[in-house]
């Protein structure tokens, strides 16, 4: 059975397998950058349930009917908020039966997000709230739906979900060309000052988006790599590593970094940014970005730990 939104975040776990090399080898040129689709979580500060009723009515049960009634009246609710309409013209503008305009109304009304006005029909206030909530509501489990994928390969022991699911922005890799991700840090990289990040995974647009914004927005970048990766990197792929190294603003420390995730922290002259790429035996599963202070400061404290490793060994 297919987990939901809820499940996942609960068994976000995975098993590591850590192969001698986690060296990903990409074609250099001639290959397309990956597309992924990115939908941001949307903030939402109203409740609708604190409107809902006066006195006891404002009960848990109340607030169970009106998520009941909007699951399957939202269409008709939508249309009354754009403008009053009779039922006739509801089941023109619907393609719905009259019986079914009939029930929509009636239940509607019962939950006080709709009055009438003369012949017509429109939204009260309360309708209009929660037609908004649940619209958020709605996009937010579609967006981690999408993002399941990315948050269950996050280890249950290291990462706390939620910091990187509420008011983020989850971003997964398409199948045929998963580098894409990178081309959102590198916008990121910007208009930032400073970068920290994690490299547990080799994976040459990850070291070049690095190097390039460095190089033409003299960004502060330091980079804790996996000890073994960096050995591994001595060899089979040098050049990428020595051109990182060659920069005059990045900085290279290793560390013990053999996690499936890279967690990193840019910042701009107004806002910090922290972020996790996941990846899954050397491909990249996706990115999560939030600009939350509980998220950033997560981020800072897993990256100083992850150095401190390789100061103390």
């Amino acid at each position: 059975m297919r987990d939901s939104p809820d499940d996942a975040l609960q068994r976000s776990g995975i098993t590591r397998n850590r192969s001698p090399s986690l060296v990903a080898r990409f074609p250099t040129s001639g290959g397309q950058l990956p597309h992924f689709r990115v939908r941001p979580l949307r903030r939402r500060r109203l409740s609708v349930l604190a409107f809902i009723g006066k006195g006891e009515s404002n009960t848990v049960e109340t607030q169970t009917v009106l998520v009941d009634v909007l699951s399957k009246r939202s269409a008709v609710l939508e249309a009354l908020t754009e403008e009053p309409k009779t039922k006739p013209e509801l089941v023109k503008s619907l393609s719905v039966s009259r019986s079914t305009v009939d029930r929509a109304i009636s239940e509607l009304r019962g939950v006080d997000c709709i009055h009438r006005s003369g012949s017509a029909y429109r939204s009260t206030e309360i309708g209009r709230i929660a037609l908004e909530e649940y619209a958020s509501y709605t996009d937010r489990m579609q967006s981690l739906e999408e993002a399941t994928p990315v948050i269950k390969s996050l280890p249950r022991d290291s990462v706390t979900p939620g910091l990187f699911s509420r008011e983020a922005s989850v971003e997964t890799a398409n199948p045929r060309r998963p580098l894409h991700i990178f081309d959102r840090l590198s916008a990121v990289l910007e208009s930032a000052k400073r970068f920290r990040g994690t490299v547990p995974v080799a994976l040459a647009p990850y070291f070049e988006v690095i190097r390039t914004s460095a190089a033409e927005h003299g960004i502060d970048v330091e980079l804790t790599v996996d000890a073994v990766l960096y050995d591994d990197l001595q060899t089979e792929s040098r050049t990428s590593i020595e051109r990182l190294e060659r920069s005059k603003t990045v900085r290279l420390v290793t560390s013990d970094v053999a996690t499936s995730y890279a967690v990193w922290i840019a910042e701009t002259s107004t806002q910090t940014y922290a972020g996790i790429i996941v990846y899954d035996q050397g491909r990249v599963e996706g990115m999560i970005v939030n600009s939350t202070p509980a998220a950033t400061e997560w981020a800072l404290n897993q990256y100083r730990e992850f150095k401190k490793r390789g100061e103390s060994g």
